[in-house]
């Protein structure tokens, strides 16, 4: 069975699991821009569920080449709503579309 990676840099955090639990993933940062997940994360760490890491607030403007070569694994949630049937549809042109900071992000941070 492969090893897991041992660090995670997480975005839009849906996926704070990997830190806690029987899984042993060390988040060293979080970027979460809505403002409810971000005091749910910084809860959390202040209550010890989660690792204490930097929380970054906006994916436009987060740097990932300082973490080069200091992470092994790039999670979180993509949000779809703007691609969705159930929305409007505004697809690239809805603010959410977050993708090419993301594909941006994971190719500065190269991840193990």
């Amino acid at each position: 069975m492969p090893e897991l990676p041992s660090t995670d840099l997480s975005y839009a955090q849906a996926l704070a699991a990997w830190s806690s639990g029987s899984t042993r993933i060390s988040t060293v940062c979080y970027v979460e821009r809505e403002a409810f997940a971000a005091r749910t994360l910084v809860a959390r760490m202040e209550d010890k569920a989660l690792d204490p890491a930097p929380l970054w607030d906006d994916f436009t403007t987060f740097d990932g080449k300082p973490w080069c070569s200091k992470v092994h694994l790039v999670s979180g949630g993509y949000p779809c709503q703007h691609f969705s049937f159930a929305g409007k549809r505004k697809g690239e042109d809805d603010p959410r579309h977050l993708w090419p900071h993301i594909k941006r992000i994971v190719k500065e941070v190269d991840p193990e």
